[in-house]
């Protein structure tokens, strides 16, 4: 895979839990990619991430 530049530019999207819990097990979104815009949104995406740590 080829190295691009590294961009401000910025996306915001919302996606079902479920998805982002199958991203991340998959390791196709790494958690120092995104952030959370709100405490809840926060809160699941932590849980989402210590699921996919633990299988």
């Amino acid at each position: 895979m080829e190295d691009k530049p590294v961009t401000t530019e910025r996306v915001q999207v919302e996606l079902p839990l479920e998805v982002l819990q199958r991203l991340l097990r998959e390791r196709n979104l790494v958690a120092s990619e995104f952030r959370c815009l709100n405490n809840r949104s926060s809160r699941a995406g932590w849980r989402a991430l210590k699921e996919s740590l633990l299988g």
